[in-house]
């Protein structure tokens, strides 16, 4: 006897191959796709909260404490330097960072998955007026002066704390901003904004 397949009975045997096919191409695809790679890095305010998009109001000598944490999911150990750069609000150049004065660099050995949290409190211990505009002339940093010259932009006070991931690159024997982790280039940085309110000792 030969089986006799009517138009529901097609139209149910064809959804269930096709949607057999569907799952079998995406099992394929999630197994042969590489898990993604990259460094993580976050900036919290002293309680542990999200800092805002709003750039902090500082006056002279007043204290920022945040907590940098970098998290390494490179599916390798790496090493890392974080450096922490000052700049204006703002920058013609392509890299944000360009024209900033490097305030420090830490070194860092990540296990893949670990995780480093480093707490900085930043105080602008020195300034001037220069037109519309001012000039921070020291930092300091974790109880450290450090000397600087960045200026702000011409309408208003506010600077940046810059934060970027170097990544240790044997094949150039130096740490890197930029790295190919086999898949695309990456760069970690952030930055957070401040702004210098009137009434500083100039």
């Amino acid at each position: 006897m030969v089986a006799e397949f009517d138009d529901e009975d097609f139209i149910v045997t064809l959804t269930v191959l096709s949607t057999a096919f569907v799952l079998c191409f995406l099992g394929f695809q999630v197994l042969s796709t590489p898990p993604q790679r990259y460094m993580a890095m976050y900036v919290l305010s002293e309680d542990g909260t999200a800092l805002g998009r709003n750039a902090t109001a500082l006056h002279l000598g007043d204290r920022l404490k945040v907590l940098v944490i970098v998290e390494n999911h490179m599916a390798r150990q790496m090493r890392v330097e974080l450096e922490t750069l000052i700049a204006g609000n703002a920058s013609s150049s392509p890299a944000p960072w360009d024209g900033g004065s490097r305030l420090q660099g830490q070194v860092l050995t990540l296990d893949d998955g670990g995780r480093s949290a480093m707490p900085m409190t930043f105080a602008v211990t020195g300034a001037s007026a220069e037109g519309d505009s001012i000039a921070v002339e020291e930092i300091e940093l974790n109880g450290i002066k450090i000397p600087v010259m960045v200026e702000s932009g011409t309408r208003n006070q506010t600077l940046r704390f810059i934060f970027r991931a170097l990544i240790w690159s044997d094949a150039e024997g130096r740490y890197v901003p930029e790295w190919n982790d086999g898949q695309e280039g990456h760069a970690s940085w952030l930055q957070i904004w401040f702004e210098l309110l009137p009434g500083v000792d100039t």
